[in-house]
């Protein structure tokens, strides 16, 4: 490089007037210039934030793509169509997301960081075309590779860049001389690929169904971007082919790839051409892009599988990507792996890991998981009074749901869909795996439905339907001697007599069962029944006798015509000495007949203490007894046709059931119930393929389990299935960071500080930072579009003493603090904003060292400041103030006239009745007094309330308790609550929604509710 300078330098001096004009240009900074953005991309400028504009057309970003965009401007092909089809694509893209930046900034603290990051698009269109292809390369190195992998790439083109230029002979262009000098330090790079990383994610979102389609063709490719080996050859083929494929088919000109450089391309610049696509047969796939004029067809050349998800592979070796060693070679793929989804489709790929532990199931595991969770969830939702274990099992609902939704898709919708399923077969199978139990077994996830007893505790209640239950379960684990088995009978209590019925039906008759019940005479005329078909004997005398231990003893003692016919008979005459031959003690004389049959309970099926019901089984002898690896009923499972049938049939009652905790499935709803609130969050799916039990966040939700102190909201459908788990904030940003991120593993005991967390181009936030602090879901975590214009993923801490304004002597004559009329003054504040900036304070999260250049996740500071018609006020930690301070309390809305009960809000109703009287004592002295204009009143009654119209009288606050008018600004009752429990002020927060007494707006009753020196926060 230093030879080229020396003879550029030489060159200059020359001698010539143009020389002299050459050597005034160096101190020009080119880098600074700004062209007129193409018409194109008008619509992406206007949707953009200022603070984002600024940076573009004259910051950080704007530089980074002039001197991009000077480097590799001699190497670059024209690509005219292009530009034009991108720009109007991103412009479409930007408002259909943002329909009023301006208006966005102002409905929040956090202001210019909401929106779309258009940013590094937005400067490349305002730096020259050529910047603009570089913002293209950008978009696909995001595209194809993980942030620290895209920022060495980066680091390594320039530098070879620079060394090719100085490499070469000839005549020198002004900007590449330029660029060769500049410095591009890797931080600039870093965040010249989160721009348009955050991007990529937005128009995604936008453009969901075409990418949807070309995802369904990428996956079945098994081709290789290129297959150079050297990373900046690699980059400038796959870079340069694909813009010049793609302005072609924009064009109208055909084109036909061979290699998967092209199909990148589309997929990071969201143009879709009609495709002709020869795997394994051709398919012509018409997808009517505006962007293309006809003619530009892609045929796509490319052998694939159809039952695999190989994708476009990339590989290279990046010599920049740690500190010390060899370059590591990284092969990344565009496939189902590096695809970010929704809620409802991770849900999707869940249900493919789960059917992939299906019992030998030969049939479609798709629709079999999916009837199976369609069902018992419509199962539990009839259920009434299951509340204390719906926590438990919360990952029904999301199944059911998504089970719902793969069972009714169709089209291309249903394809990707049924990709996402096969996805979670294949790769995800240890994801749900538990620490200790290892996979999910199908009776793990049946929740003991596969077992008789489960069943059984189900159908409690409903007697007919537990004895036919019983019998089909013998039938099946009988099998093929079912027919000949007569040592098994069935036992409950009923009405506080012992009932009996048989297992298996008579030898003689296969289709007739008996029944009886503890010395009853009973005849078939008499017993006929709608319950049940079951044959009463007609014979008296039947006994039970619990002989304890679990054994029993059925004994039969007829009256005199029954004995002396069994005497005659020389055995018992009765229908059941036929169906239990084995096992008798037989004594028939005239005097007495007695026939036993020992059988053995607590073996086979039932319980009889808490189910009063139970199989026993023929008393055979010790042997049997002794013999531990005998079957029983209780081993036999059922298998998937079985429980989806009962789950159909059966009146199951889920109103009781209670299922164990199972780790890696509670912990799957705790982050499904979490995500569900985040509206439109996405989620990498390279956070599923490693256990769920082994990251961090889980872990610490699994040891803590937290319970919420809310209460669940009646009235909406579903009361029973909320959840009774609140994720502790500090958990839930390290559960978001994994899950956006999918290897950003982070400990939650290190985020107890973290207020905000921004990652691509979402900020995930303390819902206290936009909304009423009266709000008691002020715990929440809310999504908004938006970021904070740096790579990775930024925890944002507040300030740990925040500033506040120092009060000068002339002050004083805005400072007057009136006494308080009862009024409220709407508009006092209305030029009072908080706005959110970051200091120069930003540190890296680490917990270990692993040699790598570029770390991934940092700590942010970024205080809050209020301002009042431009003037500084404040900093403040807000979340530190509305949830976390003693000093902030809240008044209740439904107030008891007369006298507030301060305190737990739970123990508002619980108001006794001396309390009462003294309410209603306190609001008959009220009535007779009469306020003045000034809010003196008559009598002994002093008025304290001072007001608060202006920041410096909060600041220059006097002794007496004194109330702020912020009424119907949220934003300015926020500032006031937080800078008053700062200042140390005790501050109560009166609600948004009033007494409609007019409590809060009677003087005599304020000065009863508040303390001295208390602030009001109206």
């Amino acid at each position: 490089m230093d030879s080229a300078i020396s003879r550029f330098t030489a060159l200059l001096f020359a001698g010539s007037q143009e020389n002299t004009v050459a050597l005034a240009a160096l101190n020009f900074d080119f880098s600074l210039y700004k062209v007129q953005a193409p018409v194109e991309f008008s619509a992406l400028g206007s949707s953009l934030s200022n603070e984002r504009r600024q940076q573009a057309e004259g910051g950080s970003h704007h530089v980074t793509a002039r001197k991009l965009g000077a480097l590799f401007r001699s190497k670059l092909p024209a690509v005219p169509s292009l530009i034009k089809a991108y720009g109007e694509r991103v412009s479409e893209i930007a408002e259909s997301t943002v329909k009023d930046p301006q208006k966005l900034a102002q409905s929040s603290l956090l202001g210019d960081k909401l929106g779309i990051d258009g940013t590094s698009i937005w400067a490349a269109a305002t730096s020259g075309s050529e910047a603009l292809c570089v913002q293209l390369l950008a978009c696909v190195l995001a595209r194809f590779w993980a942030p620290q992998e895209a920022t060495s790439i980066w680091v390594e083109i320039v530098d070879s860049r620079k060394r090719e230029l100085s490499a070469g002979d000839g005549d020198f262009d002004f900007p590449a001389l330029a660029a060769m000098q500049a410095t591009l330090s890797r931080d600039q790079l870093a965040e010249w690929d989160a721009s348009a990383r955050a991007w990529l994610r937005t128009a995604d979102k936008s453009m969901s169904k075409q990418q949807t389609q070309l995802r369904l063709i990428v996956d079945n490719l098994g081709v290789a971007v290129n297959n150079t080996q050297d990373t900046y050859e690699s980059v400038m083929d796959a870079w340069f082919e694909s813009m010049k494929i793609v302005d072609s088919l924009v064009a109208g000109m055909p084109q036909a790839i061979h290699n998967g450089a092209a199909l990148v391309g589309l997929s990071s610049w969201h143009i879709y051409p009609d495709m002709m696509v020869y795997i394994n047969g051709a398919k012509e796939i018409n997808q009517n892009d505006p962007l293309v004029k006809s003619g530009g067809l892609l045929t796509v050349g490319l052998q694939g599988s159809p039952d695999s998800d190989k994708g476009v592979c990339w590989s290279l070796p990046l010599a920049k990507l740690r500190f010390y060693g060899d370059p590591v070679t990284v092969t990344r793929t565009l496939d189902s792996t590096n695809q970010r989804v929704s809620l409802e489709q991770l849900m999707i790929v869940i249900l493919g890991c789960l059917a992939s532990l299906l019992p030998d199931y030969s049939g479609d595991r798709a629709a079999t998981i999916c009837e199976y969770y369609t069902k018992l969830w419509e199962k539990i939702k009839a259920a009434a009074g299951t509340k204390s274990n719906a926590e438990q099992i919360r990952w029904i609902k999301y199944l059911a749901a998504a089970a719902t939704t793969l069972s009714t898709l169709r089209g291309k919708e249903k394809i990707s869909a049924r990709r996402l399923f096969e996805f979670g077969i294949r790769r995800c199978s240890a994801f749900l795996s538990g620490s200790d139990s290892g996979l999910l077994t199908w009776d793990i996830q049946t929740l003991g439905l596969s077992r008789p007893e489960t069943i059984l505790s189900l159908l409690d209640g409903q007697r007919e339907a537990q004895i036919s239950f019983i019998r089909q379960v013998a039938q099946e684990f009988a099998g093929p001697q079912a027919n000949k088995r007569r040592d098994y009978i069935i036992m409950w209590c009923q009405d506080q007599k012992y009932w009996w019925a048989t297992c298996f039906p008579d030898p003689q008759n296969g289709k007739k069962y008996y029944r009886w019940h503890d010395r009853t005479a009973l005849r078939q005329s008499d017993t006929k029944s709608a319950e049940h078909t079951d044959e009463m004997p007609e014979n008296l005398g039947w006994e039970v006798h619990n002989e304890g231990g679990g054994s029993f003893k059925v004994v039969w003692r007829p009256l005199a015509e029954a004995r002396a016919a069994a005497y005659k008979a020389g055995k018992p005459n009765d229908v059941l000495a036929q169906m239990f031959p084995v096992g008798q003690s037989v004594s028939v004389t005239e005097v007495e007949t007695r026939w036993e049959i020992p059988f053995w309970g607590g073996r086979l099926l039932g319980d009889f203490d808490t189910l009063r019901i139970q199989v026993l089984e023929l008393d055979r002898g010790s042997i049997w007894l002794a013999d531990k690896k005998k079957p029983t009923m209780k081993d036999y499972h059922l298998d998937t046709d079985d429980i989806l049938r009962l789950l159909e049939t059966a009146p199951l009652n889920f109103a009781r059931f209670t299922s164990p905790r199972i780790e890696p499935l509670w912990l799957l709803g705790c982050m499904a119930e979490l995500y569900e609130s985040l509206g439109t969050a996405t989620i990498s799916l390279e956070a599923i393929t490693g256990r769920i039990c082994d990251q961090i966040w889980a872990q610490s939700l699994w040891k803590h389990q937290v319970y919420p102190d809310d209460k669940i909201e009646k009235g909406s459908g579903d009361d029973v299935f909320r959840s009774h788990l609140r994720m502790p904030k500090n958990i839930a940003f390290a559960c978001i960071a994994m899950m956006e991120t999918g290897d950003q593993d982070l400990d939650p005991n290190q985020l107890s500080n973290v207020m905000a967390m921004a990652i691509g181009d979402s900020i995930y936030a303390s819902a206290c930072l936009s909304s009423d602090p009266y709000d008691l879901r002020v715990k929440d975590l809310i999504r908004v579009l938006g970021n904070v214009g740096k790579p990775g993923v930024s925890l944002l801490i507040p300030p740990p003493s925040p500033r506040i304004l120092k009060l000068k002597t002339n002050n004083w004559n805005v400072v007057t603090h009136e006494p308080w009329d009862g009024s409220s003054q709407v508009g006092l504040f209305n030029k009072t904003s908080l706005h959110l900036w970051l200091t120069e304070y930003r540190v890296p999260y680490v917990v270990e060292h692993q040699g790598a250049r570029d770390i991934q996740t940092f700590f942010q500071e970024a205080a809050v400041s209020i301002y009042d018609n431009g003037t500084w006020f404040g900093d403040i930690d807000i979340e530190k103030a509305v949830t976390m301070n003693l000093l902030v309390t809240r008044t209740p809305e439904a107030c008891p006239h007369g006298v507030l009960p301060m305190g737990d809000p739970a123990d508002w109703e619980a108001v006794g009745k001396e309390k009462r009287k003294k309410k209603k004592k306190a609001k008959a002295k009220a009535k007779a007094i009469a306020n003045n204009s000034t809010g003196e009143v008559a009598g002994d009654f002093q008025n304290r309330i001072r007001t608060v119209e202006n920041w410096y009288e909060l600041l220059d606050k006097p002794s007496n308790p004194v109330i702020a008018r912020t009424r119907g600004n949220w934003m300015a009752r926020l500032a006031f609550t937080a800078l008053s429990s700062q200042l140390g002020y005790q501050t109560k927060m009166l609600p948004v929604n009033r007494c409609e007494k007019g409590c809060f707006s009677d003087v005599k009753f304020m000065n009863s509710l508040v303390e001295e020196g208390e602030v009001i926060v109206d």
